[in-house]
């Protein structure tokens, strides 16, 4: 009688493992599925590009490109700047990049004749939603043809 009564608790105990195995290892397989459904690839460049070009005349002695505003629910990263000023008269040295009113960058162009500055460089800012890109260059008269680049991220 002892002996089928430790028979009968052994196999109790190996049930008990068993089972306790089982709902530990499904639990934990789950919680994978469910976290995997719940990442997004958010910062992937490639996702949501962004590439926009003014062209501006200018007037009263500055170029000034404004940019729209960045979406809502979005964060735009900045990657490249490329400037080129046509300018009568002596053209400028710099252009100077301002994001939101809180960050300035400024770019030293090179001059390929008397009249064409360019300025082509890489950069790293971050546009806020609701927030501008200004990108400006002091010049009497001529243009200014600037094109940024880079990509958004989507903000949870």
């Amino acid at each position: 009688m002892n002996k089928l009564k430790r028979l009968i608790w052994l196999a109790a105990g190996f049930a008990a493992v068993s089972i306790t195995f089982a709902l530990g290892t499904e639990s934990r397989a789950i919680a994978q599925a469910v976290r995997a459904v719940l990442m997004r690839n958010q910062d992937e460049p490639g996702r949501n590009p962004y590439f926009e070009s003014q062209d501006v005349i200018c007037t009263s002695g500055a170029c000034v490109a404004t940019f729209p505003p960045v979406p809502a629910g979005q964060r735009l990263v900045l990657t490249y700047i490329s400037a080129q000023c046509c300018e009568y008269g002596a053209p400028p040295t710099s252009v100077r990049m301002i994001v939101g009113n809180k960050h300035q960058q400024q770019f030293f162009m090179t001059q390929y004749d008397p009249i064409i500055s360019t300025v082509s460089a890489p950069v790293v800012a971050y546009v806020e939603a609701g927030e501008t890109v200004i990108v400006a260059a002091v010049a009497p008269a001529g243009d200014l043809a600037v094109t940024l680049s880079g990509y958004y991220i989507s903000l949870p």
